[in-house]
């Protein structure tokens, strides 16, 4: 089966013990990649138009108060979100394609998550309970990130979508190491 460089045995000629991994949405319909696997990914690209739709529709109204008060202070917004927005969209091409063939490999340095957390779960709460200013800071928050709405909507017309690609190159690994001639392209 040849799907997105890599040529696999057809599921019914796995050898045992190798099982196809599960993936957040798609489940195991990567592997052979039928209807329900294109209907998961079209869902999937509609999904994130409507989000870029929204998004959209909440930044024209966000830009059009601010330059009905301010023309200059409407330039500086739209010439911060362009800059954040490119160089988040930047930042995730180069990443993604720093790591595209090794992402199946697990990381080996430590991640410290606790600032991040603690500021995620402060942030988290405040809108949970309805306190406006953390309402307000996530919906802010979210507008800047219109770059990383974009790049995940065009990644998901690559032939392989990003989170299906670590999937794929373990099992790529396991089947050579049990002597298959597969390799991740």
């Amino acid at each position: 089966m040849r799907t997105g460089g890599v040529r696999f045995p057809p599921q019914a000629e796995l050898p045992r013990g190798i099982t196809i991994e599960k993936v957040p949405i798609l489940g195991t319909t990567w592997y052979d990649r039928g209807v329900s696997y294109w209907l998961r990914r079209v869902g999937l690209i509609m999904g994130m138009a409507l989000v870029i739709a929204m998004v959209t529709a909440l930044l024209v109204g966000l830009f059009s108060t601010i330059r009905q008060t301010s023309l200059t202070g409407f330039y500086v917004a739209l010439v911060i979100e362009i800059a954040y927005s490119l160089a988040t969209m930047v930042f995730v091409a180069v990443w993604l394609g720093r790591r595209w063939n090794t992402m199946g490999e697990v990381q080996k340095r430590p991640v410290s998550t606790r600032a991040a957390g603690s500021a995620g779960a402060v942030t988290g709460t405040l809108a949970q309970t309805g306190f406006f200013l953390g309402q307000l800071f996530l919906v802010v928050g979210s507008l800047l990130f219109f770059g990383l709405y974009v790049v995940v909507f065009l990644a998901m017309f690559m032939p392989e979508a990003f989170w299906e690609r670590p999937a794929r190159c373990r099992l790529a690994k396991r089947l050579s190491d049990r002597g298959y001639d597969v390799s991740v392209s």
